[in-house]
């Protein structure tokens, strides 16, 4: 367990890994200023930094305003 704690970590504290992404987004949510539109955008590019914008989910075929409906959802 401590070695893979370590190893997330270490992943984290890259300066321009994915894992910030989690980071980036879960601030995102946490500011009351943000509109759902920014909201939206930070979720897209979230998912898409773990691969869920690949051609065959049909994400890909969709602008970053498809999550506005979740957004709303999530913020309630």
């Amino acid at each position: 367990m401590k070695n893979t704690i370590e190893k997330y970590i270490s992943l984290n504290n890259k300066q321009f890994g994915r894992y910030n992404s989690w980071n980036h987004c879960y601030k995102a949510f946490g500011n009351p200023k943000l509109d759902n539109n920014t909201l939206s955008l930070n979720l897209a590019f979230y998912l898409a930094s773990w691969g869920m914008y690949r051609g065959s989910s049909g994400l890909l075929q969709k602008d970053y305003k498809i999550h506005i409906g979740v957004v709303k959802k999530i913020m309630v």
